[in-house]
């Protein structure tokens, strides 16, 4: 899923961000995932720019490390109210 690493065939490990998401696309022959075969043709000449960035943006909401991101994000935040409202509660007495 986006943002998580990826072992390569070649023993390199990546990101899987938005460059790897593209380059895999145009180029899938160049940064093979490990224990895959290499048999994804190539988008190149097939898929506009646009394209390419709205399937980068769809893989980016069903991925689970946003997903976890914006779970921590919001965790942070409700802390932190509660912790603004436990300062003001204080303040009252």
């Amino acid at each position: 899923s986006y943002g998580n690493q990826r072992p390569l065939a070649n023993d390199e490990v990546v990101v899987a961000d938005e460059n790897y998401i593209r380059e895999s696309i145009l180029y899938p022959k160049e940064k093979v995932v490990a224990g895959y075969p290499p048999v994804m043709p190539s988008y190149k000449g097939q898929l506009t720019d646009d394209d390419i960035y709205c399937l980068v943006e769809f893989l980016k909401t069903v991925s689970n490390f946003n997903n976890a991101k914006e779970e921590t994000s919001t965790t942070v935040s409700e802390d932190a109210d509660v912790a603004n409202d436990a300062g003001t509660e204080d303040e009252g007495n």
